[in-house]
């Protein structure tokens, strides 16, 4: 198996077997192949743990400086986030009525049984990749972090593990194949090292939401429209999309700098700061939480906006965040705040987004 190209085992796989969808609309219509999707995601989170502020973080949770070979591995587990997408059990939500009389399955339940499948096939498992991965560490708190990419925490169910059987339309294990080959080519520099990932709890924590902020972000049709047919040429296709894309929207404020010094003058117009702005503005930029209860007209949301500024000027942050009870109060602020940010930034002002959010 290590020895097919990737190339053989795309002919392998489309002579007799649809390919593994990853993304789809429905029975057979308007799929994107699991490979361009985890590609997809992948390339999102490489982006963002790249970035000076994302990959500082890393470094605090994991405790010790981080490498290229770090990054990449830990984008090859975010490759196999979907991994159990390629479950019969689970593909079938996508093919036409009749091809599947077994019970659907979900695709992290499906995830744990392939982890189980794998465990009793090292050699076969991702063409090899996962016996070579095992040298990065125990792979299970990894997977676990992986697999709980939709925000809550994974664990395998005590559900019966289902046969995945051969089908004359569809052959998993082709495809579990050349999911294999795509991540060992796509991603070589994980598999030149074999440094153990730092198993640090906090780490593990910052891992997950990465990686579930890269799915939310990789799952936009948008930005990532689909290819159904694998094309071994994807992987640079889904890095200049994410690249792309998080410019677009406010994760990478690349060539963006603050008009001037992060002080009052830059967020408001008004001549002197209120007392409460005042004391904001003496708050050292370390400080983990600060919380300002003042009356209302005290000037609260410029105070916001000045210790944002202050933050960005030292690169502890690159975005912010108000939430609001009311809409007229959002329909209000919003505005605000995009006037601030064209003083703040000038030209080059980045424009706030407005979002409506309600629950029950």
């Amino acid at each position: 198996i290590r020895q097919l190209s990737i190339r053989t085992i795309i002919l392998k796989a489309q002579s007799h077997s649809r390919p593994a969808w990853g993304k789809t609309d429905g029975a057979g219509r308007n799929f994107h192949h699991l490979a361009h999707h985890s590609a997809d995601v992948t390339a999102v989170f490489e982006a963002l743990i790249c970035k000076t502020l994302f990959r500082r973080r890393a470094g605090r949770a994991a405790g010790r400086v981080w490498t290229t070979g770090d990054v990449s591995r830990l984008s090859a587990f975010a490759f196999l986030h979907d991994i159990g997408k390629i479950a019969p059990a689970f593909q079938a939500k996508g093919w036409e009525d009749g091809l599947w009389r077994n019970p659907l399955r979900g695709h992290v339940d499906m995830a744990f049984q392939w982890v189980a499948w794998a465990g009793e096939n090292m050699q076969a498992a991702l063409a090899g990749g996962l016996e070579e991965m095992l040298g990065w560490g125990d792979p299970a708190p990894w997977f676990k972090a992986a697999f709980a990419h939709h925000g809550r925490p994974a664990q395998p169910r005590t559900i019966q593990q289902d046969k995945w059987p051969m089908l004359a339309h569809y052959d998993w294990q082709a495809e579990e194949t050349l999911m294999g080959r795509a991540l060992k080519e796509w991603l070589p520099e994980a598999f030149s090292g074999t440094d153990a990932l730092p198993q640090v709890p906090q780490f593990l924590h910052f891992f997950a939401g990465l990686l579930a902020l890269a799915d939310w972000v990789g799952s936009d049709r948008e930005a990532f429209s689909v290819v159904p047919e694998f094309d071994p040429g994807y992987w640079q296709t889904a890095r200049e999309r994410a690249a792309r894309r998080i410019v677009e929207i406010g994760l990478d404020m690349q060539g963006r700098s603050l008009a001037g010094a992060a002080t009052f003058g830059l967020v408001s117009p008004h001549p002197h700061p209120y007392a409460a702005q005042s004391e904001i503005a003496d708050v050292p930029t370390d400080a983990q939480l600060v919380i300002l209860e003042a009356e209302t007209g005290a000037g609260k949301t410029e105070a916001a906006l000045l210790r944002f500024a202050k933050l960005w000027q030292a690169g502890e942050v690159e975005g912010m965040y108000f939430a609001v009870p009311t809409r007229a109060a959002a329909q209000q602020l919003h505005g605000r705040v995009n006037t601030a940010l064209g003083r703040m930034f000038g030209a080059n002002a980045p424009e706030a987004r407005s979002e409506e959010h309600t629950s029950e």
